[in-house]
């Protein structure tokens, strides 16, 4: 995953703080995502080349996935 770069915007109590790569740190975010459902499903890794989405092999249904999804970010 990428080093986070902030940005520090504002004054006084107008202060915000800007995640400039934001678009880099969650596509690699995903990709991690990808590969740890690969593991678990015990599935090849795929990739749609024209839209740049990562896939996973074989159908799944959503609940699976989403209790996967959960389990990967608490981990």
């Amino acid at each position: 995953m990428p080093k986070m770069i902030t940005k520090i915007k504002g004054q006084a109590n107008d202060i915000k703080t800007n995640i400039v790569n934001t678009v880099d740190i969650t596509k690699a975010l995903t990709s991690h995502a990808t590969q740890y459902f690969d593991y678990e499903l015990v599935a090849l890794p795929a990739f749609d080349e024209k839209t740049g989405t990562p896939l996973v092999n074989v159908a799944h249904d959503t609940t699976k996935l989403a209790a996967l999804l959960k389990h990967f970010i608490k981990k």
